[in-house]
């Protein structure tokens, strides 16, 4: 059972059993329940609010008028009150403790002595018994010890011109006696003062404004906050005062004569402000309404009975009398009422919260309205239009190489987005090195959704997975959308042979356009400019970039094959990015020569494929050869080199063998193999041996300089003429913004800026028959993965001579609709249907994204509905147009 369970248990109960009393006080006809035991209609829960807001107003009068409040004193505070003044009660508490005398006295202690004597001679026992008396002086020092207080009310600060409602006239006093000539308390003290304004008090009319603009709920709308407010206020004050009043008859104990603490307290005053209707009665008519008038009787009557037991049982003078008793009981009463009315606010809303969750079964969550609204978007979107955020990595009408998305959940399913498809995209750049840049084109996806913020239940993160299929491999570039038609990426990853990836998406929301031209109102102009200029930059974060390259075509392309020649070429594909990858080897001295040759036997085509085919295995080939034995060399050099540095033993070997896992030595040069007599000769005069000169391992970015910036001009006039297209996507988040600015109402939209998460997580398997091994990847291994993704961009691009071509560029837009309060808070309490706010902000994004109206997207069906809630949103198509 929650807190807020516990409490309305506790209403329930607190109202079960003063219904005893409410039935004797009423007419045997009615039959007065709990409220939510009758049957009743939304409007009766206002009307209820608004009787249970006169029985406080009455209640505390009364208690005002019994601590000593006469009606010509009322009516003063009322005109006070008229004429536009604040109205304040104050209470204050003094204390004075002074010395009386000085008095010395004697005190005698009797001490008895019994003594037992028994002799040989005679067996019978002899006592004596010796009394002993010791006189002690005793000093001891007297005091008075007296209180007095004042209750007064006063306008403004004018507190001369008072009205005087409670005066302890004349002081309370008791007789203190010390063993000492310290005063037991300081000789003057005051408590105080305590003060509260009455002004919500003297309003004549509390009753709800339905027609207000922030009139939510019956306990939601700025009367009943008001009262809440003040009675909150009230009940503060009158706790001070009791805890005044209690410390002071604390320290009477031990003096006066004991009271029964039963007589202080206030359980027998009745008070009548309670949730309850009459069961006899009918919905929405006024025989549902237990009478007001009976109540506040009966809490009369049993004030005036507890009057009566305490002026009988309690003394005029000292401490505890009945005038400073009453006080204390009447504050409590007052807290008392002020707790019963701040819980029956809560009782009613607990009613209608309780009433939607027996509607719909159970509590729902931020978790079952995404699932709520990824149904009611396909129900009222065109067909086509909202799609699951997951793509598969392939090229034309082949095979998948894998698959990508983006989920709320690691490893959770794929969200909803709406999205555009741009099937050749204007090309874009970005650098692979300071002195290289390599260009990508293909198919744009732009990718748009709409994330929910419900109170504490925040969607700070998402996901971006990616899988590879068995022998498949493809690269994943993240970054940002740069100026000038560029790219920036942040991290890069190869993804390949049945690997999974998780990458994190930070959300994280910015101000909405409202909002940051408010707060920047007030500002300097140079203020001003720096503001916007972060803002815009902020702005350009919430467009995300990831683009993803297969390996395989721009592998065929840099080797000089055919297309889809490497599609069933597994083992040589592999080997390919083994030597790639792992050893840097340039692609010149794998790619078949385009100049040698081609004997043509049969089909010209396929006896075109087979001869390049056979021309890079045997470059394969001959490489890996080198490789062996450079290994080999290094081996002997290392048994060299340990037999000089200890006695010579026998060693196998083998345990000298490196694997393919393992680093070279790096004091040793690989051989060089131009002029070079060792083992590394070939007979093919289009060998990997006759082509080279340099080193045969070498970093794929060893081309010189001239050629890793060589471009055609073609290429380069295609991206000076693009600039106003990749323009048009960086304009996105400030278009957004506009639509916000005219179309957001309420300000709840927030745009939201995507950030790549650091901690990133991969699965992986080294073998077929390995089990998967899954790793977190910290900031050190991704540096590696960059590098080693680059590398391989490098190597495949010939440092950006040639462009990458069929990529899938995939731009994330996202945006926040955040709600104060939690999912069912925002339905019971703020009266708010969530569905058509996010109905609404989605309506908002989506036609930014498509370049469309909103009438365009939705179903003919639901037009006519969306323009009730949302009338803005197709006034203002032309507008924004």
């Amino acid at each position: 059972m929650t807190l807020d369970e516990l409490a309305l248990a506790r209403v329930e109960q607190h109202v079960n059993s003063a219904l005893t009393a409410v039935r004797r006080v009423l007419d045997t006809t009615k039959n007065p329940k709990i409220a939510a035991s009758v049957d009743h209609t939304y409007d009766d829960k206002f009307t209820l609010l608004n009787h249970l807001t006169k029985l406080l107003q009455s209640s505390l009068h009364h208690f005002l008028e019994v601590l000593g409040l006469k009606a010509s004193e009322w009516a003063k505070l009322k005109q006070w009150h008229a004429d536009h003044k604040t109205v304040t009660i104050r209470f204050e508490f003094r204390r004075k403790c002074d010395f009386l005398r000085k008095a010395t006295r004697e005190v005698a202690d009797d001490v008895k002595h019994v003594t037992t004597t028994t002799t040989s001679q005679t067996p019978v026992e002899s006592t004596s018994t010796r009394t002993e008396t010791t006189i002690t002086k005793v000093t001891e020092w007297f005091w008075k010890y007296s209180v007095d207080y004042e209750m007064i009310a006063y306008a403004d600060t004018n507190i001369d011109e008072k009205v005087v409602l409670n005066k302890c006239t004349p002081p309370l006093s008791l007789e203190l006696k010390t063993l000492t000539d310290s005063s037991p308390y300081p000789s003057n003290a005051t408590s105080g003062p305590f003060e509260v304004s009455i002004n919500w008090l003297l309003l004549s009319d509390h009753k709800i404004n339905r027609s207000h603009e922030l009139c939510r709920t019956p306990s939601n709308n700025p009367e009943v906050k008001e009262a809440i407010g003040f009675v909150e206020n009230i009940s503060c004050w009158g706790s001070k005062v009791a805890q005044t009043f209690e410390m002071l008859f604390g320290q009477s104990n031990g003096i006066q004569k004991p009271i029964d603490s039963a007589m202080l307290q206030c359980d027998t005053i009745f008070s009548p402000v309670l949730p309850i209707l009459d069961n006899s009665g009918s919905p929405g008519q006024e025989s549902l309404w237990v009478s007001s008038n009976r109540l506040l009787e009966e809490q009369q009557r049993s004030v005036s009975e507890k009057i009566a037991s305490l002026s009988k049982a309690l003394p005029t003078e000292g401490f505890v009398t009945q005038g400073s008793s009453l006080v204390l009981v009447i504050t409590q009463s007052l807290q008392q009422t002020c707790q019963q009315f701040v819980g029956s606010v809560d009782y009613i809303e607990g009613m209608l919260r309780n009433q939607l969750i027996k509607a719909i079964g159970k509590e729902l969550d931020a978790d079952d309205f995404n699932e709520y609204m990824e149904y009611h978007h396909r129900k009222i979107l065109k067909e086509g239009l909202v799609k699951n955020l997951s793509h598969a990595v392939r090229t034309g009408d082949k095979n998948p190489e894998g698959i990508i998305g983006v989920s709320r959940e690691a490893n959770g399913r794929p969200i909803t987005a709406i999205s555009q498809q741009t099937v050749n995209m204007d090309p874009i750049s970005f650098e692979l090195t300071a002195a290289s840049r390599v260009t990508i084109s293909g198919t744009r996806h732009i990718h748009t959704w709409l994330n929910y913020n419900f109170g504490s239940h925040t969607a700070s993160q998402m996901f971006f997975t990616a899988r590879a299929r068995q022998f498949s491999s493809f690269i994943i570039i993240a970054g940002k959308l740069g100026p000038n038609n560029s790219f920036l990426p942040t991290a890069s990853i190869i993804v390949r042979n049945k690997d999974e990836l998780i990458i994190p998406l930070e959300l994280e929301t910015i101000p909405p356009p409202k909002e940051f031209k408010k707060s920047i109102e007030s500002l300097s102009p140079e203020q001003k400019k720096f503001a916007s200029a972060y803002r815009a930059m902020q702005l350009a974060g919430t467009l995300c970039g990831i683009c993803v390259v297969e390996v395989k075509p721009q592998l065929e392309k840099v080797l000089n094959l055919p297309k889809d020649s490497l599609t069933k070429e597994i083992e040589l594909t592999e080997k390919l990015l083994e030597l790639i990858i792992k050893y840097n080897i340039s692609t010149d001295l794998l790619s078949f020569d385009s100049d040698v040759d081609i004997p043509v036997s049969g089909n010209m085509e396929d006896s075109c494929t087979s001869h390049k085919l056979s021309s890079v295995k045997r470059h394969v080939e001959e490489v890996n050869q080198m490789i062996e034995q450079a290994k080999k060399e290094e081996i002997r050099e290392a048994e060299m080199k340990e037999s000089r540095n200890r006695k010579p033993k026998a060693r196998p070997s083998s345990e000298w063998m490196y694997s393919l896992d393992e680093e070279v030595m790096p004091d040793r040069e690989m051989p060089d193999i131009n002029g070079c007599n060792r083992d590394f000769s070939f007979d093919d005069s289009s060998s990997c041996a006759s082509r080279v000169s340099g080193a045969c391992i070498q970093p794929a970015r060893s081309l010189p300089k001239q050629q890793q910036q060589q471009h055609s001009p073609d290429q380069q006039n295609h991206r000076t003429d693009c600039s106003q297209s990749a323009q048009n996507i960086l304009d996105l988040p400030m278009i957004l913004e506009k639509r916000m600015e005219i179309l957001d109402p309420t300000s709840s939209l927030r745009p939201t800026i995507i950030k790549i998460g650091d901690s990133w997580e991969r699965s992986s398997q080294k073998g077929l028959l390995s089990p998967p091994k899954t790793e977190c990847l910290d900031a050190k291994q991704l540096t590696s993965e960059h590098n080693k993704c680059f590398d391989l961009l490098d190597a495949l691009t010939k440092s950006g001579a040639i462009p990458v071509e069929d990529v899938n560029f995939h731009i994330l837009l996202s945006a926040t609709h955040c709600f104060t309060n939690s999912l069912m808070e925002t339905v019971y309490q703020d009266n708010q249907n969530p569905i058509e706010r996010v109905e609404s902000s989605t309506l908002i994004i989506a036609p930014t994204v498509l370049n469309c109206s909103t009438a365009s997207l939705l179903l003919d069906e639901h037009v006519v509905r969306v323009k009730g809630h949302s009338p803005m949103l197709f006034e203002s198509d032309l507008k924004l147009k």
